[in-house]
């Protein structure tokens, strides 16, 4: 079986498996790779996503309890609200990416515009105020970052 199993050998050569599974390897494992990162980002989306809708809608139900009929209602500042939002939502939220304003909701578009922090128009006696939190999260390493945005109603109630 000497000279004539050498000769296949040569005339036959894709019957030599050595080294196959490093080639399988390269070709599964970069789309293995960016699943298994894009599960997990998805995952801290959810979780970030989660978190700041704790924070806003337990620092409106605060609020709503602070703002009894009939007396006098002193509004926290743009940097108390953050830090009520922030602490409300748990620690995975970061304290410098975190932007809050509060806004009067005189029509359904005023909603509607972007988050600008430090924005505090508290309005009057039964108004309604929308109060929203936005923070980004970076995607994948070189894409575009997504923004996370919670938003709570509250009314005043009138004097």
């Amino acid at each position: 079986m000497g000279a004539r199993a050498t000769s296949r050998r040569r005339l036959f050569p894709w019957r030599n498996r050595r080294g196959i599974a490093a080639i399988e390897a390269a070709f599964v494992l970069p789309p293995f790779i960016t699943l298994l990162l894009l599960i997990i980002e998805v995952g801290v989306y959810f979780t970030l996503q989660s978190s700041l809708d704790t924070g806003v809608l337990a620092t409106a139900e605060t609020l709503r309890s602070n703002m009894v009929a009939g007396s006098a209602f002193a509004p926290p500042t743009a940097a108390a609200l953050k830090t009520m939002i922030i602490s409300n939502g748990g620690a995975i939220l970061g304290v410098s990416s975190v932007a809050v304003d509060v806004r009067q909701l005189t029509t359904l578009s005023a909603g509607a515009v972007a988050v600008a922090d430090g924005t505090d128009d508290w309005g009057g006696s039964g108004s309604v105020l929308v109060v929203r939190a936005q923070t980004t999260l970076p995607f994948l390493p070189g894409t575009t970052s997504l923004a996370v945005l919670a938003t709570s109603i509250v009314r005043r109630p009138p004097y």
